[in-house]
Formats: C-alpha cells, structure tokens, sequence
C-alpha cells in the first residue's frame, strides 16, 4: 500500500511541475549597421538569429548575452524577456536594433514585430563606461546567448545566420554567408 501511495504522489507532484528548456547560440558576430540590408551596402557582419514556435500559446522567452570570455552581460530580469507568438517564427539581430518597414523601420531593416521586441546585447557606450550591472567595459559586438522558455526542448527551434559583406575599393561587394541549426535545449 506505501509503494501505491508513494507513484501516485509523484504522479500527481509531476503534473504540477513545469520544466524549463533552452537553445544556445554559441556564437554571433553583429557589427553592421543598422538597415544595412543584404547583402550589405557597407561592410560588415550581420548576424540573425530565427526562432521558431512550435506550440499553441504565446511563449514567453528569456534571453542571457555572454561575452567571448564567457561573463554574463545580462539583460538582467526583468528586462530580458520576450514573447513568440503560436506558431510563429522571428528573426531578431543580437546587436542592432534594426526594425524593417512593416515594424516602423526603413528599407534595409532585418528584424519584424516580434524581432525587435527581442532584447540586444548589453554594450558598452564608449571605452570607459561599463555595462550597468555588470561592470566591466566591453564594446564588442559579438559573443554568445542563451534563450530559456518553460516548457518542452521542442517547443522552440532556431537557426543562427551570419551574412559578412565587404565593399572593395572599387565598389564591388563580396558577401560570404553561413547558417546552422539551434539544436533544441535540455
């Protein structure tokens, strides 16, 4: 009678139990302007990162930036959330607020609605101003993150794509591009 008692007491604390889950992005290269477009009208990386809901409800979604040492730069709670909408997918630019038409933005502009709502990563203003919360200067814009939602590993896939232009002195542009998959979090 103890045996039965203690399965359906942990059937019933695991249905009330929520899970977490993640994707990594393991590492992005952001350093193109703002509505640069692609491929670029200028030099530079431009990096986007799509995720893709695969549920029924809203999902609510924190996103953690690190830099190439491996130090959290935050955004700090509550600051770092963001929402995907059922069934939908977004694609959001890690260091560049950078809205196309459609989200009040111009020509050129890489990130939609739900995109621009996705936090950046916290830079440093200049060389001698650290990041709030953190303190410590850095103004790369490039590193690593780490998107949570609670809820299943599958609920949530993505893809991490970097497009690198260069304008040759002539004018001429070369663009190299690349792209993986977000395996889905644990």
């Amino acid at each position: 009678m103890r045996r039965l008692s203690f399965a359906a007491l942990l059937i019933l604390v695991g249905t009330g139990v929520a899970f977490a889950s993640s994707l990594a992005i393991p590492w992005f290269s952001d350093n193109a302007p703002q509505y640069n477009g692609l491929p670029g009208k200028k030099s530079g990386a431009t990096n986007l990162v799509y995720l893709k809901s695969n549920v029924d409800t809203t999902l609510v979604c924190y996103i953690t930036y690190y830099n190439a040492d491996g130090v959290m730069l935050g955004p700090f709670p509550p600051n770092n959330s963001f929402t995907i909408a059922p069934r939908s997918a977004l694609a959001f630019r890690p260091c560049a607020y950078d809205p196309d038409p459609t989200a009040g933005g111009q020509n050129g502009g890489m990130e939609g609605g739900q995109g621009v709502l996705v936090p950046d990563r916290p830079i440093s203003p200049n060389e001698n101003t650290p990041i709030p919360g953190v303190g410590i200067v850095d103004t790369k814009k490039n590193g690593s993150a780490t998107i949570e939602w609670i809820g299943g590993p599958n609920d949530v896939q993505g893809a991490n794509t970097n497009f690198v232009t260069i304008v040759n002195p002539d004018g001429s542009k070369t663009t190299l591009s690349y792209g993986h998959l977000l395996p889905p979090g644990i």
